[in-house]
């Protein structure tokens, strides 16, 4: 797959099938846009272009109020070379490009710059200065400058659409499980594995201490979790712990990691974190022994678990 930074880096191919938006997440919604894209591009013969945005608007746009990232644009750009796309723009947002007109956007960038024969969006995607573009301009535009626009119905899930909304209001709540659902994937967190505080290996259980790869990346609700972890040594079963440390009086929020017959060394390294199920909430215990005999029930029942579902990663 190949990846452009710049609006003027990406080769111009009128032969081009495209779909603009954040697709912070890619939940299912978005694959189904995307999978259209490449779909449609190989029955042309065209290349197929997702448009994207570092940070993506709501960040900027509403500053420390904006939403956390499902994906860092790393994580976004992983799972869009999976499903096959030929060509990702990620077209940095500023204050800049957020006050583009909608119908200058399409035409100076979309139809100017990379060109396009077809372009692909969700029933209610808005996009340019203050979300003034539509299907409903696209559709004028490509009468006007020659393409051909295909809208896509939305995904529900259990009666509603399935948006990244939804989805981070289940993982604030713990809810992985559901999450997992309306992604089609495991929701998962990628870092450099850091020196931690190292309270772990002295409780008999050491940990990978992983520094996600954002401040503003989202981690589920804080508390205990089974995990799936790929690391440069390999795949590996484990739990992990999202929180503070209150019964060392550590108040600063980490992930930690123990992976299950693993010993080896992953210091500086990187690693993704795959979220399989929420079990407790974070605790403050009266003292190390009772929170040494909590872990050890925690990993018990985490393996109980992981040993009675197929293994799907």
């Amino acid at each position: 797959m190949n990846v452009y930074k710049s609006i003027d880096d990406i080769p111009y191919a009128k032969e081009s099938c495209i779909t603009i938006g954040s697709f912070d997440g890619i939940h299912l919604g978005h694959k189904k846009i995307i999978d259209k894209v490449v779909s449609l591009a190989k029955k042309s013969g065209s290349r197929s272009v997702v448009v994207t945005f570092d940070p993506i608007p709501k960040r900027l746009i509403r500053g420390k109020n904006g939403p956390l990232l499902l994906t860092t644009i790393k994580e976004k750009l992983f799972l869009l070379d999976r499903m096959g796309v030929d060509s990702v723009l990620v077209i940095p947002f500023d204050k800049r490009t957020a006050q583009m007109p909608a119908k200058d956007f399409i035409k100076e960038v979309i139809v100017s710059k990379i060109g396009v024969k077809c372009l692909v969006t969700g029933h209610n995607h808005t996009f340019g200065r203050e979300g003034s573009g539509n299907s409903d301009l696209l559709n004028q535009l490509s009468r006007q400058l020659g393409f051909d626009v295909y809208i896509v119905d939305p995904v529900d899930y259990r009666g509603d659409h399935i948006s990244s909304t939804r989805i981070r209001n289940l993982l604030s709540s713990g809810d992985v499980h559901t999450a997992e659902k309306l992604l089609g994937h495991l929701y998962f967190a990628t870092g450099e594995v850091t020196e931690g505080r190292k309270f772990g290996r002295t409780l008999g259980f050491p940990t990978a201490n992983v520094l996600s790869g954002a401040k503003e990346k989202l981690l589920p609700q804080n508390g205990v979790y089974a995990v799936y972890t790929e690391t440069a040594a390999g795949a590996f079963n484990g739990m992990a712990y999202i929180g503070m440390n209150p019964t060392f009086n550590s108040y600063e929020k980490r992930l930690e990691v123990h992976l299950f017959d693993f010993n080896e060394d992953i210091y500086k390294t990187e690693v993704t974190v795959h979220f399989i199920k929420k079990f407790r909430n974070e605790k403050k215990f009266d003292s190390a022994e009772d929170l040494k005999k909590q872990i050890e029930r925690d990993k018990k029942e985490t393996l109980a678990f992981l040993s009675k579902i197929s293994r799907r990663y």
